[in-house]
C-alpha cells in the first residue's frame, strides 16, 4: 500500500500562494476575520514565510480563530502575542497538545494590557490571567482534567463583576 498524502488531492502550492496574495491584496486594510488551523505538514515553514508575521495586516484583524497543536501553535502564537492589533474584538484560541496532553498555551499579560478592544474571548488549554480581563461580553474557557489550574474561584469571580455586559459566561473544568 502507498502512503497516504498529508496535502488534499491536486494540491498545488504555488497556487495557494498566489491566491492568498490576491486575497491579501484584496482585502488592504479592511477588517479581517480569520479563522487558521495550524498543522504540522513537512512544508509548512516554507509555504509561511512569504507572509511572515502573518497572513493578514496586524491592524485590520477584527476577528481571529486559531486551532492548532503542540510546537506549531506555540511559535505562532509568540509572533501573534509580540504584534498590536487595535480593532481585535473577537479571539478564540484552541490550543490541543497530544504529546503532551497536560500542557497549555500561556497568553502573556502585555497582550491582554495593550488589547481593550478585546470584547469576546474563547480559550482551549490557554492560560491567561484572569485579574487582567475587563469588559468582555462572552467569555468560554474550557480546560482538561490533568491540566494545573491557575486561578481561584474568587479570582474568577472578581473577573465576571469586571465585566458588566458579560451575555456568554461558560466554563469546563472537568
Amino acid at each position: 500500500l502507498e502512503p497516504l498524502s498529508p496535502y488534499p488531492v491536486n494540491y498545488d502550492p504555488e497556487r495557494l500562494v498566489r491566491r492568498i496574495a490576491v486575497q491579501r491584496y484584496r482585502a488592504g486594510h479592511s477588517p479581517m476575520h480569520v479563522r487558521m488551523r495550524l498543522v504540522d505538514l513537512p512544508s509548512y515553514q516554507e509555504f509561511f514565510e512569504p507572509y511572515r508575521p502573518f497572513y493578514w495586516e496586524p491592524r485590520s484583524l477584527v476577528s481571529l480563530r486559531l486551532t492548532g497543536s503542540g510546537r506549531i501553535l506555540a511559535d505562532f502564537s509568540q509572533s501573534f502575542w509580540s504584534c498590536d492589533h487595535p480593532q481585535l474584538t473577537t479571539l478564540d484560541l484552541r490550543f490541543h497538545n497530544h504529546d503532551e496532553p497536560g500542557s497549555l498555551l500561556f497568553m502573556p499579560d502585555e497582550f491582554i494590557n495593550r488589547h481593550h478592544s478585546l470584547l469576546h474571548l474563547r480559550i482551549e488549554s490557554v492560560h491567561v490571567n484572569f485579574g487582567l480581563l475587563h469588559g468582555l461580553r462572552s467569555f468560554v474557557a474550557k480546560f482538561q482534567p490533568h491540566q494545573p489550574n491557575f486561578f481561584e474561584i474568587d479570582e474568577l469571580l472578581e473577573t465576571i463583576s469586571r465585566c458588566p455586559l458579560l451575555e456568554n459566561l461558560h466554563l469546563s473544568l472537568q
